[in-house]
C-alpha cells in the first residue's frame, strides 16, 4: 500500500505542477494582452487624432501670425518715430510710400521665414515623435523579453517536491 500511496502522491505532484504551470502561462499571457493594451493607448495619446494634430498646427500658424503682426506694428512704429524725429520734416507722401515698400517686404520675408520655422518644428517634432515610439518599443520588447526569462527559469528552477 505504500507503494501505491507513494506513486499516487507523484501524480498528484506532476498534476499540480502541470496545473501551476498552465496558471503561469494564463498569467504571462494575461500580462501581455494588458502591455498590449496599454501599447495601444500610449500610441493613441501620442499620436493623437489627425483632427488633433491640425487643431494644433492652425493654432501655432494663428500665435505665428499674431507675433508677426505685432513685430510688423512695432517696426512701423519705431520707423515712424525716428523719421518724424529726424533732422528735416516728412511728407505724408514720402512715410506712405516708405512704409508700403517696407510692410510689403516685411510681409513676404516674414511669411516666408515663418513658415520655414514652422515647417521645421513640425518637423522636429514628427521626429521626436517617432524616437519616442521606437524607444518604447524597444522597453516593451525588452520588458517582454525579460518577463518570458523570467517565467522559464522559474519554471525550469521551481521547488520539485515530488522528487
Amino acid at each position: 500500500m505504500s507503494r501505491l500511496g507513494s506513486s499516487r502522491k507523484s501524480i498528484t505532484n506532476s498534476e499540480s505542477s502541470e496545473i501551476e504551470y498552465i496558471k503561469e502561462q494564463a498569467l504571462l499571457h494575461a500580462k501581455r494582452l494588458k502591455h498590449l493594451k496599454l501599447e495601444e493607448q500610449r500610441r493613441k495619446v501620442l499620436a493623437g487624432t489627425v483632427d488633433e494634430k491640425k487643431l494644433l498646427q492652425q493654432q501655432r500658424k494663428l500665435e505665428i501670425d499674431h507675433h508677426i503682426e505685432i513685430r510688423k506694428r512695432n517696426e512701423a512704429f519705431e520707423e515712424c518715430s525716428s523719421q518724424l524725429s529726424g533732422p528735416r520734416p516728412a511728407t505724408n507722401s514720402s512715410l506712405e510710400s516708405k512704409k508700403a515698400s517696407s510692410a510689403r517686404y516685411n510681409k513676404i520675408m516674414t511669411n516666408q521665414a515663418a513658415r520655414k520655422e514652422f515647417e521645421r518644428s513640425i518637423m522636429m517634432e514628427n521626429i521626436k515623435m517617432q524616437q519616442m515610439k521606437q524607444q518604447m518599443k524597444q522597453k516593451e520588447g525588452e520588458e517582454e523579453r525579460k518577463q518570458v526569462a523570467r517565467g522559464i527559469e522559474y519554471f525550469h528552477n521551481r521547488p520539485r517536491s515530488f522528487l
